[in-house]
């Protein structure tokens, strides 16, 4: 993981539209496209030590939050879980152009190089581009990771994280 006190030229807070921060405006919410498929995600911890976005077309990743997702049986009624708003994402990209279906190679001329690249899977079906950057110090740090995953050479899934080790 990198460390330095200017952000990396990749770091991004713009996902299909939505944003990576915690404020009044900016609050949990799981939309999905019905034209699409795909689902966004944000999530913040009720301290906002972490604030998540992701999109995909996976949709265990929002169950698992309590989110139901239209046609996605999950074994417990509509009023144990929350609902999903369904509408038009905006976009399928991130703020700096990565876009759903992109090859590993686009994403490198976009980004640079990631910190790490890894598989992932059951059967390690899936390559991961992680990227990597802490900022601050101490119990004043954050560290962000954006990861891309990619199925038989085109990029399937976007997740941005960013944890916050505040007091």
């Amino acid at each position: 993981m990198t460390s330095h006190s200017k952000p990396p030229a990749w770091l991004d807070r713009k996902l299909a539209g939505y944003l990576l921060v915690d404020d009044e405006k900016h609050t949990d919410v799981c939309v999905y496209d019905q034209k699409t498929g795909f689902i966004l995600e944000r999530g913040i911890e009720c301290d906002g030590g972490i604030i998540y976005l992701v999109l995909t077309r996976d949709r265990n990743v929002p169950a698992t939050e309590g989110y139901i997702v239209p046609g996605f049986k999950t074994g417990e009624s509509e009023s144990e879980r929350n609902k999903v708003v369904l509408k038009s994402l905006p976009s399928l990209s991130t703020g700096k152009g990565v876009t759903i279906g992109d090859t590993p190679k686009m994403l490198e001329s976009r980004l640079g190089r990631p910190t790490r690249i890894k598989r992932s899977g059951s059967r390690e079906q899936f390559l991961d581009y992680v990227f990597e950057w802490s900022e601050g110090k101490g119990d004043l740090d954050s560290t962000y990771t954006e990861t891309f995953t990619f199925k038989a050479g085109r990029l399937i899934e976007i997740n941005f994280l960013k944890a916050s080790n505040s007091a």
